[in-house]
C-alpha cells in the first residue's frame, strides 16, 4: 500500500503550532510507523520548492500498514536555488524515523517527525524517549 503525504502551503505564509508532548502527539495520530528514508527529491511546485521523502515502512504500529510512503514537505534545493523552511527537518537517504501521522501528514505540523536509533526516538523539542515506551504509550 502506498500513502502519499502533503504539507504544502503558501511561501508567503506564517504557520504557528503549539508544542505537543508525546502523548498528545500519539492521541492525534491515526498512523504510527517506523521506516527508513529510501529516495529524497526536490522539485518546484506552485509557491516554492517542496522535497518529496520516500519512506519504506518496516513496522505499523497503530493505523493501515503500508510498506512504502511519501512524505512531501515544503523546501529543498533545486538547481541551486534553496527553500529552507523553520521547523522542517533535513532528511537524508538511510536516515531511521518514526512517525505519527494525522490524516495522512505528520501530526502538528512536522512534531510528529522523530529520528530513530532503533533504541530511542528523537523528536522536535522533545527529550529522548525510549523506543519501548512509545510501543507502550501505543498500546
Amino acid at each position: 500500500m502506498l500513502l502519499s503525504l502533503s504539507l504544502l502551503g503558501a511561501a508567503q505564509a506564517t504557520v504557528f503550532v503549539s508544542h505537543l508532548d508525546l502523548d498528545e502527539i500519539a492521541d492525534r495520530a491515526d498512523q504510527i510507523v517506523i521506516g527508513e528514508v529510501s529516495e529524497v527529491t526536490s522539485r518546484r511546485a506552485p509557491g516554492g520548492i517542496v522535497t518529496e521523502i520516500t519512506v519504506d515502512v518496516f513496522d505499523t504500529l497503530l493505523g493501515t500498514p503500508a510498506t512504502e510512503l511519501t512524505l512531501t514537505l515544503p523546501g529543498g534545493r533545486v538547481f541551486g536555488e534553496t527553500l529552507t523552511v523553520s521547523g522542517v527537518p533535513h532528511l537524508q537517504v538511510g536516515h531511521d524515523l518514526l512517525l505519527f501521522l494525522e490524516d495522512s501528514r505528520p501530526v502538528s505540523f512536522t512534531q510528529g517527525i522523530f529520528f530513530t536509533d532503533g533504541e530511542y526516538a528523537y523528536g522536535p523539542e522533545q527529550a529522548p524517549v525510549a523506543m519501548e515506551e512509545v510501543r507502550r504509550t501505543v498500546r
